[in-house]
């Protein structure tokens, strides 16, 4: 015969157990699930925002400090620019030529145009990612009588990777201002830009 109380003792032995178990295997748990997820994350490909914020040049000049217009109305400015992530540091044009689908921006006269464009570019690689470059050609469109367009000039807006990288575009904050670089440098105009990149949720588009 059992001794009374010996079953509520064992029953109670075993709650306090399992319950000892519990506090260690559920954190445990969730560390692991936390470093899969973690893991799996940094399979996803990367997603690069460049803002192209604006172009200053109030004299309304070129590179060399010639006004863009022979009757002072301003430039009539054209851009093109693509994200350059193989050779970001290379002199200009980087890895490749500008192609006339890089093109997104003209007006005519207005010297300092606000872009607030957004260039995109993806990653899949994510590991051999290191900076990149968003470069941007300016022209003065002319033509007819006033003459062959006018070249304004070449900007390097060079970037890094980031250390800590968002989950998400809605929880990926944009870099403070940063200033372009230019082929020819004239203190007298300037180019800046933001950029902020985010892991994509999914590796479509990308080699398996």
């Amino acid at each position: 015969m059992e001794p009374k109380g010996i079953g509520r003792v064992t029953l109670f032995a075993v709650i306090v157990y399992l319950g000892v178990i519990d506090g260690q295997l559920l954190p445990n748990m969730r560390a692991a699930a936390q470093v899969s997820a973690s893991t799996d994350s940094r399979n996803l490909p990367l997603e690069i925002e460049v803002l192209l914020l604006r172009f200053d040049n109030p004299h309304g000049i070129v590179y060399s400090g010639k006004k863009c217009d022979f009757f002072w109305w301003g430039c009539d400015i054209k851009a093109l620019g693509y994200i350059d992530v193989e050779k970001p540091y290379d002199d200009w044009p980087g890895s490749r030529e500008l192609l006339p689908s890089d093109y997104f921006w003209y007006r005519g006269e207005e010297s300092s145009p606000k872009f607030n464009h957004i260039f995109r570019k993806t990653i899949c690689d994510t590991n051999s990612f290191k900076a990149g470059n968003l470069r941007v050609n300016l022209m003065d469109v002319d033509g007819g009588l006033r003459g062959a367009d006018d070249f304004i000039n070449n900007f390097n807006c060079i970037f890094t990777k980031v250390p800590n990288i968002a989950d998400s575009a809605i929880s990926a904050g944009w870099s403070k201002e940063i200033p372009c670089d230019a082929m020819y440098s004239n203190p007298l105009m300037g180019m800046v830009f933001k950029y902020r990149m985010y892991r994509k949720s999914s590796r479509d588009g990308c080699p398996a």
